[in-house]
């Protein structure tokens, strides 16, 4: 699709076959704007108040929110303005700049293709990214209708023009067994004659059968009521709408059976973990059976224990609906799962309370599930409870953070007791006693509780968002690409919006502060868990812990890796001038000496390459650590630079001292480095002393490099020494745009401040260290992050190193 992305709108809007299938089309919008699950407003400006998409029968309108819109997308037989004065000029054309909105846009173009026959054309490729995802979200969506290439293509050596090019038939979501694809009869039967089988084995156990729930009724009852005292824990009111193929289903405890949920009526939600059991689904072929009365009845044997044991709960505290997901979201529909995965954020803070099966490791094993430490007797304190909670199953899953933190209320079942907790304290269930707070441990702090991301102070909003990440990226899941899925509930707390600055995501990263987040650091440094499907400078990108460094936060925030000084927004509201102050860019002048910060040469477009100017060194990693950590398989390791002065120069690659192989804008730890020569220099040879220490995985360094070990390190951020840029322009002196001659002298003044390289004198307190794309579709001359390290070098001590500034591709 490239950077625009064209329609015709020369539709016929009174043909038979547009007045039949235009309402058809509509339907269908309100599905894709969902489940494409990117940020939206209904009006043409993304900056201005945030309004909901248009989506009636006169048009279908929406942009991207605050920087990730451009251009408004308008279609439809009336379109108007926001404020409803009627557009005279049909649009032809929207321009989207590759930002995320591109996938409600390309698989709208597509269904109206396909319903309306309306033309289409774009800048773009059948084939390419943009492209590929409206076409994946097509066959998520309609998994059993084909996808058409709109305009004339050749593609695979046959040229398409208006015929089917691929059915898109939708893969299961889930690994179903071969029972799961018998039909409703069949299914039926084998369920009866499991059933049977299972009867010569007793009743189906339970572990809270015999449990007193007198002071969780209570408990509920008052927090419920008391809206002044527990006026945090009040869950929101419940907002679906039902789509065609999905609908909100609760399991009737009374009735024993899974129902659409009654409007109005309160519910109970479950979080636990699966274990990798196989266990009853609802399917396509098992619904009509289990939205029977009586249907679980047919296999409450074959429902896990935790299941079962959270259904009876419901009808011993009053509650009639239980949300679990295996038995609420079709398994086997790939539409309903992933709208229903969108809606996590409205399930969870919806619902009344949460059970919590905690300590339970599958779902058989019951809510009560197994002591790991040998240990029954109750937790006296909240933070006993909290450091007994970091060691149970469910606090290692990923998909179980955000049902912890946007939940209002929990009923925590754990081998140690039951307990009840809202956001006004914690409550031993069996005794009906709060608990003392006790010392607070590190993992108790606002963004990691039941209930953490549901209220967040006003400037916390990016602290609360990096600590999600930081404890959501601890934990394990089973299937890798659910990385994003499994986070998505919190990427919708923030709304193009982060502590009052627009900000959207990219790949997980806010895009205010994106330069001082990419500083993030693996905890450990681990890069077999690398994970290829997401950029490797997002912390998406590793299937491990991550930390955030607050001190380069707390100094400013800026962008310049993503975005150029020169847009009108920047320039007008004066974060240009401040971004300036706060961060020396690197220059354009690309294979010359210079230092700065990675910056970029155009618009971010969202995706995953960064194509920015940085000045960057080659420097050697030391073959044995100066200290390990036995249990995270990491040593520190010093590292040095791989030139000296005692070097013979080479004037034509860098005009100072050091000689830089021929090649040394593409060289790899894999070429052939001779650092021993070192050895024979004086004791003032630059190699022989440290710019800084850096933690690698020991097998990384052992195994995968080179004895010699030399990679591409590039400065990432420093502080200002002085002398103060003289030409700065205060925030109190920011261009008079009153009157338009004198507009148009400030702005170029302005603009030429904000292009002027600074002057002044930087120490360099953060490197990343890069590697060259070692698999997949790798990228002509791309390299993707190994780890950064802290330092303290000088700006002149980095340049006379040989340090320069070269394009570099960072994936």
């Amino acid at each position: 699709m490239g950077h625009v992305h064209y329609f015709q709108a020369s539709i016929d809007w009174e043909d038979p076959k547009c007045v039949a299938n235009w309402p058809q089309l509509v339907q269908d919008a309100r599905l894709i704007i969902e489940a494409a699950g990117i940020d939206l407003t209904g009006n043409w400006n993304p900056r201005d108040e945030l309004i909901p998409p248009i989506v009636n029968l006169d048009q279908v309108c929406f942009n991207g929110l605050a920087e990730d819109g451009h251009d408004p997308f308008i279609f439809g037989p009336n379109p108007t303005t926001p404020s409803g004065e009627p557009v005279d000029v049909p649009v032809e054309s929207v321009k989207t700049n590759r930002k995320p909105y591109n996938l409600p846009i390309a698989t709208f173009l597509l269904r109206a293709h396909y319903l309306l026959g309306s033309g289409v054309s774009s800048d773009g490729y059948w084939g390419e990214t943009e492209w590929m995802d409206a076409r994946n979200l097509c066959r998520i969506l309609w998994p059993d209708e084909p996808a058409y290439c709109p305009w004339k293509e050749t593609v695979d050596g046959v040229q398409t023009a208006g015929f089917e090019v691929e059915m898109l038939i939708a893969a299961p979501s889930n690994a179903l067994t071969q029972s799961d694809n018998l039909t409703v009869e069949g299914k039926l039967r084998q369920m009866q004659l499991d059933q049977e089988s299972l009867l010569a084995l007793g009743p189906a156990k339970s572990t809270v059968s015999n449990l007193d729930f007198s002071h969780t009724r209570e408990w509920l009852a008052e927090c419920v009521t008391d809206t002044d005292g527990h006026a945090d824990c009040q869950e929101f009111a419940v907002q679906w709408e039902n789509l065609p193929g999905v609908t909100f289903r609760v399991v009737d405890a009374c009735k024993r059976c899974i129902v659409e949920a009654p409007e109005g009526s309160s519910f109970v939600a479950l979080t636990y973990v699966w274990g990798g059991i196989d266990q009853p689904k609802l399917l396509e072929a098992t619904s009509s059976l289990l939205s029977q009365e009586g249907g679980l009845d047919t296999i409450w044997a074959k429902i896990p224990a935790t299941v079962r044991d959270a259904i009876e709960v419901c009808d011993k505290i009053g509650e009639r609906y239980l949300w679990v997901d295996s038995l609420c979201i079709k398994q086997d529909s790939s539409r309903d799962m992933r709208v229903q995965i969108m809606r996590m954020k409205r399930i969870y803070s919806s619902a009344k309370c949460t059970i919590v099966a905690a300590s339970a490791d599958t779902a058989d094993v019951g809510l009560l599930g197994t002591s790991s430490d040998g240990l029954s007797e109750a937790c006296a304190s909240e933070s006993a409870l909290d450091h007994f909670l970091q060691t149970t199953p469910w606090n290692s899953r990923a998909w179980c953070y955000q049902e912890k933190v946007l939940s209002h209320r929990a009923i925590i079942f754990t081998s140690r007791g039951i307990y009840l907790q809202c956001q006004k304290g914690t409550y031993n269930a069996e005794t009906g006693l709060r608990l003392a707070e006790g010392k607070k441990t590190k993992s108790q702090v606002k963004y990691n509780g039941i209930g953490g991301m549901l209220s967040i102070p006003p400037e916390q909003g990016l602290e609360s968002y990096i600590s999600a990440v930081e404890y959501y990226s601890s934990r394990k899941l089973t299937k890798q690409s659910d990385r994003l899925n499994a986070f998505q509930a919190i990427f919708q707390r923030y709304r193009g919006s982060i502590d009052g600055m627009s900000s959207g995501f990219l790949y997980g990263m806010p895009v205010d502060g994106f330069d001082q987040l990419i500083c993030f650091r693996n905890k450990p440094h681990s890069p077999h868990l690398r994970n290829t499907s997401f950029p490797s400078w997002s912390w998406l990108g590793w299937n491990g812990p991550v930390s955030f460094n607050r001190e380069l936060l707390a100094a400013g925030r800026t962008r310049q890796t993503l975005q150029i000084d020169n847009q009108d927004w920047m320039i007008n509201s004066g974060e240009a001038l401040r971004s300036k102050r706060l961060r020396k860019r690197a220059g354009w002048n690309i294979g010359f000496s210079g230092g700065g910060f990675p910056s970029s040469l155009a618009p971010y477009y969202h995706e995953d390459c960064l194509s920015i100017a940085a000045s960057t060194l080659h420097l050697s990693i030391d073959r044995h650590p100066v200290q390990t950590r036995d249990s995270e398989n990491n040593g520190l390791y010093a590292v040095r630079p791989a030139y000296c002065s005692y070097m013979d120069p080479d004037p034509i690659v860098i005009p100072f001292a050091p000689k830089v192989p021929k090649g040394n804008s593409n060289r790899s730890s894999t070429d052939t480095h001779n650092l021993s020569v070192h050895g024979e220099h004086p004791p003032d040879c630059e190699a022989k002393t440290p710019l800084g220490y850096i933690w690698l995985d020991r097998d990384w360094r052992d195994k995968s490099q080179s004895a010699d070990c030399v990679l591409r390190f590039m400065a990432m951020a420093g502080e200002k020494r002085g002398p103060v840029d003289p030409n700065a322009v205060a925030d109190a002196d920011l261009p008079d745009f009153e009157e338009k001659l004198e507009r148009h002298a400030a702005e170029i003044r302005h603009f030429s401040n904000i292009h002027k390289i600074d002057p002044g004198l930087w120490n360099i307190t953060v490197l990343m260290c890069l590697q060259p794309v070692m698999h997949g579709d790798i990228k002509d001359g791309a390299d993707e992050r190994v780890q950064v390290m802290d330092c303290c070098i000088t700006e002149e001590e980095w340049l006379r190193l040989g340090a320069y500034t070269s394009f570099r591709k960072i994936v």
